[in-house]
């Protein structure tokens, strides 16, 4: 369990932003210096500047934090803290109430997640806003005449298929779009794909083992189809001081973790169409 960092985005505050506030894809939010509720925090991007007015399809395959910020701070007037937290933990995972807070939005402070649970929550997006619990066995046949052996799997109806389909749009524009998010390594001619990344850094708490302020924690990529849905993350499991427990920029931009779900996505798509 790690924290997700960007790839919660779509999961918690863009496609509630569609389901709850109406809003559309072409749908404009200021990304502009704004602090967390209650402190002096001036949120950033990781590019350390601001883009303006954009849209959320921008701000989707930009990654900007600012707007995900606003957007759940609307969700959360609109709705309540309560709504959310039931929304997350339905949607299968570990929410506790009593941490649950805005940073969540941008998949911080005590959010962590699997990579079964982000595909578990993605493959939703793809199901017309149908969650299925995430499992290994559907069907068992026997050589016998026994009767198949057919999985009893936890599934519900979590989204309206309008709010997935804008959702599914913005993922798709997230690799056909030409932005430089790493994300365009998932184009192809053959099969339409949707995806996001997620990062998270070691900030300051990386001293302590002379990690350099500010480098990369966790990378995750979450990359899907009409049909499948692969979570990738990559990392180090803990700091160890003096040892290499983080990502270098220039280990990130080799986009390890795209060039592996796109082998896993390609393989998967080839054998089972």
């Amino acid at each position: 369990y790690k924290q997700p960092g960007s790839s919660i985005k779509p999961i918690l505050d863009y496609v509630q932003a569609f389901e709850v506030l109406g809003w559309s894809t072409s749908h404009v939010i200021t990304d502009q210096p704004i602090a967390y509720v209650g402190t002096d925090y001036i949120i950033a991007n990781s590019t350390n500047t601001y883009a303006g007015d954009v849209t959320l399809e921008y701000a989707v395959a930009m990654s900007l934090n600012t707007p995900a910020i606003q957007t759940i701070r609307q969700l959360q007037d609109a709705k309540g803290d309560a709504y959310l937290v039931d929304y997350m933990q339905k949607m299968g995972f570990n929410i506790d109430a009593n941490d649950f807070d805005e940073q969540y939005a941008i998949g911080g402070k005590g959010l962590q997640v699997s990579c079964e649970q982000l595909a578990g929550a993605y493959a939703t997006l793809f199901n017309n806003g149908y969650y299925n619990k995430p499992h290994t066995i559907s069907k068992i046949e026997f050589l016998s005449d026994k009767a198949p052996y057919t999985a009893k799997t936890e599934s519900y109806n979590l989204l309206s298929e309008q709010s997935c389909f804008l959702m599914s749009e913005l993922l798709k524009h997230n690799v056909t779009g030409g932005y430089p998010n790493l994300m365009g390594l998932f184009r192809n001619d053959t099969y339409s794909v949707y995806a996001k990344t997620g990062t998270t850094n070691w900030g300051t708490e990386g001293a302590a083992y002379n990690i350099p302020n500010g480098s990369i924690k966790d990378g995750w990529v979450v990359a899907g189809t009409s049909e499948y849905t692969v979570a990738t993350w990559m990392g180090y499991e803990k700091a160890q001081k003096d040892k290499i427990s983080y990502m270098s920029i220039s280990v990130y931009n080799q986009n390890i973790k795209g060039k592996i779900t796109k082998l896993i996505l390609d393989q998967t798509v080839k054998s089972y169409g």
